[in-house]
């Protein structure tokens, strides 16, 4: 330096050389002006600059800077930048406090890449914190509480809107992508070491507040604090919600007015529900299974009650269980018409506790229901129609006379079973009379038993009536001429042992079913009672016709009642219709305690007795009337059939009907 040249305070030193071509030396000397260090005319610094800015070039040609806006202070804070390009990744803080604040849009646009895989546009990871206190932790907050203020508002809003992607393939062939998702949760929370979650939510929309959601077409809304609610996207009504539950978990299935709710089992429709009906689309079965030889409450297969308390002559019957076919009439104005069968209890007021009677209606084309038969709670079975020797009240199969009757043929056991075993001589139903309410409170809890058929229809009574049905079975299709329309079958079934060599358990099920039969001024029809074992098919083994007959395909089995010894005034037990005589005592009058007209019992001697013919009637001891006006000396194993019938010239008798001698 000190040979340098100095008119100019130059002083040539090499520094660098040209990144033009490489060789042409760059030339620094000081200039005394401004007292800087420059190159020979390269790079020219403007008069003033901006406190901790950061300079930039101004121009093309490398040779002048100027100053910049963006400020770098001295505590390495940036201000200034209006836009920012990132090509590689970009890092904010170094502290937990450190934040990163947008007063303008933050747009991320990712470069488009032509193969391989990109990589995620944005990806928060999750701190992994410790020894945090304890407080709601929050990863990602998306703060939209601000108010937004409008001149006026009819447009829906959305506070964050996610639009979806759209996939497609340069595969010629198609390509299949099992699921694509808009939005993707993984899982809800997990809990870790000594953590645990009593309730992990993937999505939580602020517990207990109206939050509703819409996913696609279905609609999840919360009308209120106390009911959430389900429903198509285009439902909004409360009353038309397909799902609803309350705070205290009633739960309410539901559709609009005039719409069906239907229930599908494997796209099947199984059970339509329309207004107050419950449409059965394919046959129901109620499976209970385990139940065995118990019959406790715990067992009940289906159960149709009325829990309205009873008070003191006002009693509350059960609802009605209906069976409902279609029948045709042929007459003039031919048409279908309704054909119901319909069962219910009717309680009767009692002094310890009520008693009752299931009681059997019939009601053609909406005429009313009128009782046909019941059965009460002293095991007795009463026919409304009483029949003839022409159109008898029960009718036996392959015949047109009525029942028949020989040794053993018909008898009620003790627990108020009817049952028949043969037939062969012909039964003929007169006039009975059904005993008085005295004579029956005589009897106590005795009375039991018997078969008492009489002609009166009971009144049903406002109860009996379509509104008050507890349970409808019914075929709404059109009958047409010679093609009736039946009922739906109700089945109870059961499962039983079979014994031999291929033991195991099969189905027993019994069935009952509305069978319509064409008329002329409007249809009949009966109730038909199936048996079906191990699915061999259903089989009618007895049926209970709208004219009150009982038809059975079988035989009536009876039952042989305790043996009686004979006596002047003779009193028969209540556990049967036919009973062995025990002893010689002459016979002169038998009790009518616990008989009515048209009763039958049938004595068989076992040693030698007589039965006496014309004593007179003394009290509730009947006069006993022989064929031949002459008294009948038993032989051991002699027998003699005798009915209780009333006469208005001869009152009340035994009347013989046919004996067999030994």
């Amino acid at each position: 330096m000190a040979n340098a040249k100095r008119d100019d305070n130059r002083v040539p030193t090499l520094l660098a050389v040209s990144n033009a071509d490489g060789s042409t030396p760059v030339v620094l000397w000081a200039d005394p002006t401004t007292h800087r260090l420059l190159t020979s005319g390269d790079i020219t610094a403007p008069a003033s600059s901006t406190d901790n800015a950061i300079p930039r070039w101004d121009g093309t040609d490398g040779s002048a800077l100027q100053d910049s806006g963006v400020i770098i202070d001295d505590s390495d804070n940036i201000t200034g930048i209006n836009d920012l390009t990132v090509l590689g990744d970009l890092i904010f803080g170094d502290a937990t406090t450190d934040t990163l604040t947008v007063n303008g849009e933050l747009l991320v646009t990712p470069i488009a890449v032509t193969s391989g895989t990109p990589n995620e546009a944005i990806q928060i990871t999750g701190a992994a914190h410790t020894n945090v206190a304890d407080a709601n932790v929050v990863g990602a907050l998306l703060d939209f509480s601000a108010t937004v203020n409008f001149v006026d508002i009819t447009t829906d809003q959305t506070a964050a809107r996610i639009l979806a992607p759209t996939y497609s393939s340069d595969d010629g062939g198609g390509d299949t992508i099992a699921q694509a998702s808009t939005l993707f949760i993984d899982k809800a929370p997990v809990g870790g070491t000594n953590v645990t979650i009593t309730e992990a939510l993937a999505i939580n929309a602020a517990a207990d507040t109206d939050a509703g959601f819409i996913f696609g077409r279905t609609r999840i809304h919360s009308a209120s604090a106390d009911v959430a609610q389900f429903s198509h996207f285009d439902i909004a009504a409360a009353s038309g919600v397909a799902l609803a539950q309350t705070t205290a978990g009633a739960t309410f299935l539901g559709a609009p007015a005039g719409q069906t709710v239907n229930i599908r089992v494997n796209t099947v429709s199984v059970l339509d529900v329309q207004g107050a009906a419950i449409i059965a689309v394919q046959p129901i079965t109620l499976q209970i299974d385990n139940i065995g030889e118990t019959s406790a409450d715990a067992d009940l297969g289906m159960e149709i009650i009325s829990t309205t308390a009873a008070t003191v002559g006002v009693q509350e019957y059960s609802p009605m269980l209906v069976f409902e076919g279609q029948g045709w009439k042929t007459d003039a104005v031919a048409a279908s018409q309704e054909v119901q069968f319909g069962m219910q209890v009717i309680p009767v007021q009692g002094a310890a506790t009520p008693t009752g009677a299931l009681h059997f209606f019939e009601n053609i084309n909406d005429g009313g229901f009128n009782s046909l038969m019941s059965l009460n709670s002293a095991g007795q079975l009463l026919l409304a129609n009483t029949g003839d020797a022409v159109n008898p009240a029960i009718v036996a199969p392959d015949t047109d006379t009525g029942f028949f009757f020989a040794a053993n043929t018909v008898a009620i056991t003790t627990n108020g079973i009817l049952r028949f075993s043969q037939s062969t001589s012909a039964l003929t139903m007169s006039t009975p009379v059904v005993p008085s309410a005295e004579s029956l409170k005589d009897l106590g809890s005795t009375v039991r038993g018997w078969l008492n058929i009489f002609q009166t229809r009971n009144a049903i009574g406002a109860v009996s009536t379509d509104s008050a049905l507890g349970y409808l079975m019914n075929n709404t299709t059109a009958a047409a001429a010679g093609a009736q329309q039946y009922s739906p079958m109700h089945v109870f079934e059961g499962q039983g042992w079979k014994t031999d060599a291929t033991a195991e358990t099969q189905e027993v099920q019994f069935g009952l079913q509305v069978i319509p039969i064409e008329g002329t001024a409007n249809p009949t029809g009966a109730l038909h009672f199936f048996e079906n074992i191990n699915d061999g098919g259903f089989n009618s083994i007895m049926n209970l016709g709208s004219d009150g007959k009982l038809t059975l395909t079988g035989r009536l089995l009876g039952k042989q009642g305790t043996d009686v010894a004979s006596a002047t005034n003779l009193t028969l037990p209540a556990d049967g219709n036919t009973f062995e005589l025990t002893g010689t005592t002459k016979v002169d009058l038998i009790s009518n305690l616990g008989w009515q007209n048209g009763s039958r019992i049938k004595l068989v001697a076992n040693e030698s007795v007589t039965i006496d013919h014309g004593t007179a009637t003394a009290s509730t001891n009947v006069t006993i009337r022989l064929a031949g006006s002459a008294d009948f000396a038993m032989t051991a194993e002699s027998s003699i059939i005798l009915e209780l019938v009333e006469t208005t010239a001869g009152g009340q008798v035994w009347l013989e009907e046919s004996r067999t001698v030994i």
